[in-house]
């Protein structure tokens, strides 16, 4: 199949349209880009018309772009980490379902109160306080 951009007559382009150009073409254009675009200094040359090199010349291509985006991706991870780890030592860090010995020593009291009131037989009273130390 024949490109549309190198077939002749389409568009009006013919082979001849898309030969690379000469040193001395190339500096003419890029004299004649410098001098119509205002606010550019003499001898300035616009990145995109072929100063650095970023948009046509010597850029990094898909390169660039992917490397570019696992390195945000890695910063904000980062950050995101750094943010979530700071929140966690600034409130103490503690999760509310893990049982603190405070609270172990809590039930054992509560038992403790139940039996001394008679609620609870010294069986049952027993069973439960093997039951609460085995699952400290």
């Amino acid at each position: 199949m024949v490109s549309p951009l190198t077939a002749q007559g389409r568009w009006g382009l013919s082979a001849e349209d898309h030969r690379p150009y000469e040193p001395a073409e190339r500096e003419a254009m890029l004299e004649a880009t410098r001098r119509s675009r205002p606010g550019n200094n003499e001898g300035d040359t616009p990145m995109m018309y072929g100063g650095d090199g970023w948009m046509w010349n010597d850029g990094w291509g898909w390169g660039g772009w992917i490397l570019m985006t696992l390195v945000m991706v890695v910063f904000w991870s980062l950050v995101i980490t750094a943010i979530v780890l700071a929140i966690r030592y600034l409130t103490g860090g503690s999760h509310p379902n893990q049982a603190s010995p405070s609270s172990a020593r809590a039930a054992e009291d509560v038992l403790a109160e139940r039996f001394a009131r008679g609620e609870i037989d010294d069986d049952e009273y027993r069973q439960r306080m093997t039951t609460l130390r085995e699952h400290r």
